[in-house]
């Protein structure tokens, strides 16, 4: 009979036995792990004829040394266009410009994104389309829309035409020009003549009054020299029916005009004067006015907390002003107003802060949910344009370049969006991401209002004498390419 000899078998080590399984299963886990791709999206719910719409990549590792190049191409470049991009060396974002011609509503594009990868998408371009008013145009002129005002049933923008060589001296006095926010169209025979050159309007529907801010001109006649406040009485049954009640005379050198619905107080920026001028709108009396730091410009308010926000620009100044006031209002004592002022630079880049390259804060906006302010910076002598965010809460700054200087600032709440109104157009800021998702062609839009009940946009030229309108964008729809 055979025999056989066997080992004794070595008792299992439990913890060693544990630690191959673990070793197994993460090694399967890797093998059917998914493997990071790049992510190339844009904002579809901006997607609109004659814009230009934000994309953005997400790469999967950092772009090389030298960069990585992503080509773009379109089934009709006519249409839509793209420019190549680079991811710089080292980042693993960028943003794209979407530029869509005029003429490509109702149109399907197919664009393509190429690298070391493959990404398409098939655009679908809405017909809706950004749409102009003319309010009127005069040869050698200049034809001005910079105030504008809505109270959600109308929309009241002024008109007045300024030499082209000297935009101080005026063809006549400027008119307020009441538009029907239905039918964007104008209101007919309710045009009403106010002063020369007319350049901010504010409302206040709960005591149905117009107040609008004529600058004046250079002029020996009286009626033409200096600042006046005109105050509208807005017919009670017609909305669209006007009546200038009284007109203030203020001086030379005002600039912006804001009201507070709540204590029906009307504020004027006096740039010479280096004050805010505060009227009574129920008595249409001016009050003591309040005193700042610097020269001011733009002025905006937040009702809630009765508290003024106030650009400030001085350039012959030592050190040059370039600022923000925030003018906290805590009481009225006969025709006295009692403040808080504080105030806070603007600088290009905040964490290297150089007071000799002022911005030139220009125009203010403020979000009351967020608690976050908007500066309009001119730039301009090799400083470039830009929007400063100003987290209000923990002073945090956030700097937003703009397509070119920036002018006039509106804010909606409501979609946390921001509007700037550009040299060279119209620009929509997402307020999540501080980020420009929407670009509008257009000469000069300086003048921009926001109507919150219908999320309608309206930006006023200063050359062209026209006023456009246009949907905001829905921003919450995204697209990913795949």
């Amino acid at each position: 009979m055979a025999s056989y000899r066997t080992q004794p078998i070595d008792p299992i080590d439990p913890l060693a036995l544990q630690a191959c399984v673990s070793l197994l299963l993460l090694q399967s886990d890797r093998r059917t792990q998914a493997i990071p791709s790049t992510v190339v999206k844009h904002y579809a719910g901006a997607i609109q004829a004659g814009t230009t719409t934000t994309g953005s990549i997400e790469l999967a590792a950092p772009a090389p040394p030298e960069g990585k190049i992503i080509r773009f191409t379109s089934s009709d470049s006519t249409l839509v266009r793209i420019p190549n991009v680079t991811v710089p060396a080292g980042e693993t974002t960028a943003t794209f410009p979407i530029q869509i011609a005029d003429n490509a509503a109702n149109a399907t594009v197919t664009l393509t994104a190429t690298s070391d990868f493959t990404k398409q998408t098939s655009l679908s371009i809405p017909a809706r389309t950004p749409q102009t008013l003319l309010l009127g145009t005069k040869a050698g002129f200049n034809a001005d829309v910079l105030g504008i005002a809505t109270n959600g049933r109308y929309v009241y923008a002024t008109h007045y035409y300024s030499k082209i060589e000297n935009p101080n001296e005026s063809f006549d006095k400027g008119e307020l020009v009441v538009i029907d926010s239905t039918t964007f169209q104008e209101v007919p025979n309710t045009r009403i003549s106010v002063s020369y050159q007319p350049r901010s309007v504010a409302v206040n529907p709960l005591t149905q009054r117009l107040y609008v801010l004529n600058r004046g001109e250079p002029n020996p006649e009286p009626d033409h020299q200096g600042s006046s406040l005109s105050i509208i009485e807005i017919n009670p049954t017609d909305a669209s029916k006007l009546r200038e009640i009284t007109r203030l005379k203020l001086g030379i050198g005002q600039i912006d005009v804001i009201v507070n619905t709540q204590t029906n107080r009307v504020y004027v920026t006096d740039n010479l004067g280096k004050r805010i001028r505060v009227i009574n709108g129920a008595t249409n009396q001016e009050l003591q006015s309040i005193q700042l730091p610097s020269r001011p410009l733009g002025i905006t308010v937040d009702e809630k907390t009765n508290t003024l926000y106030v650009a400030m620009l001085d350039r012959n100044a030592n050190p040059i002003v370039n600022a923000i006031a925030i003018v906290k209002i805590t009481g009225e004592t006969g025709d006295q107003t009692q403040t808080q002022i504080e105030t806070i630079p603007i600088h290009e880049d905040p964490e290297n802060p150089d007071p000799t390259r002022p911005t030139q804060p220009v125009d203010v906006a403020f979000n009351p949910d967020l608690n976050h302010l908007y500066v309009a910076n001119l730039g301009g002598g090799g400083i470039p344009p830009c929007v400063t965010v100003i987290n209000l809460a923990t002073r945090e700054v956030t700097t937003v370049k703009t397509i070119a200087g920036a002018r006039a600032i509106a804010v909606n709440p409501q979609l946390n969006q921001v509007y700037i109104g550009t040299d060279a157009g119209v620009q929509i800021m997402d307020g999540v991401t501080n980020t420009i998702v929407s670009t509008i062609p257009k000469n000069a839009p300086w003048g921009i209002a926001i109507n919150p009940t219908t999320n309608q946009i309206y930006a006023g030229s200063a050359t062209e004498g026209t006023i456009m309108q246009l949907a905001a964008p829905d921003l919450s729809i995204i697209t990913q390419w795949t």
